[in-house]
């Protein structure tokens, strides 16, 4: 069976994934992720990527949703897999996260992972920390210079760095993500945190799938 909703794994992060057009699925959005976001660079770059977004984005509206993935997940001739959901887009609605946790349920052995600012809104917070409740699922809160700290601390957070040399304090075991350029000067903490391994400007034989910061709770 092919993959049709469900992306294969790619060289950086060996992991499957389901994505979504960015900016229009993410209400947790400030003006700085919306100015620097990796994905929307995609999508204006790779037309097919752009249309396999928007065919996701109705696919998850429909009443098929969850059975499809679920069968797509089958198919997937692994016994273990790591799943990202969403490197491009996020949680747009409460009916959309519910159907990830009927998905992330009927797999126990898959490991979901997701960041997400979503947590943003009241509305779609406590749908949110029901799915992060699940064993197999692991959700880091995104935050950046105009978002303000995420609101509870049990969880891991991801700090987007815009510069270097940020004067802001991070929690030494979270991870900060680096924009644009700064990706190519060698830094290895920011604000007294790690930078992702993949982003520290050196080129080190490691993945998503072998680092493991993100994905284990």
């Amino acid at each position: 069976m092919s993959l049709k909703l469900i992306s294969y794994p790619n060289t950086k992060t060996e992991s499957y994934s389901f994505d979504l057009p960015a900016k229009s699925t993410c209400p947790g959005k400030s003006k700085l992720c919306a100015k620097h976001c990796y994905a929307l660079q995609l999508e204006r770059m790779y037309p097919a990527v752009d249309r396999k977004y928007k065919r996701n984005l109705i696919a998850a509206k429909s009443n098929h949703f969850i059975s499809r993935i679920i069968n797509e997940l089958r198919s997937i001739n692994e016994e273990e897999y790591d799943f990202r959901i969403h490197v491009s887009g996020d949680f747009y609605s409460v009916p959309y996260i519910r159907k990830w946790i009927t998905i992330a349920s009927a797999r126990p052995s898959t490991r979901f992972y997701a960041f997400t600012r979503s947590w943003r809104s009241s509305r779609l917070w406590p749908a949110i920390q029901e799915l992060a409740k699940l064993p197999n699922v692991c959700i880091s809160l995104s935050y950046d210079d105009e978002t303000g700290e995420p609101p509870d601390a049990s969880f891991k957070w991801a700090y987007m760095a815009t510069d270097d040399d940020t004067k802001k304090s991070v929690r030494p075991n979270d991870v900060v993500f680096r924009t644009g350029k700064l990706k190519h000067k060698i830094v290895h903490r920011i604000g007294g945190c790690r930078v992702c391994p993949l982003e520290r400007g050196i080129k080190i034989p490691l993945t998503c799938k072998s680092c493991r910061i993100c994905i284990e709770r």
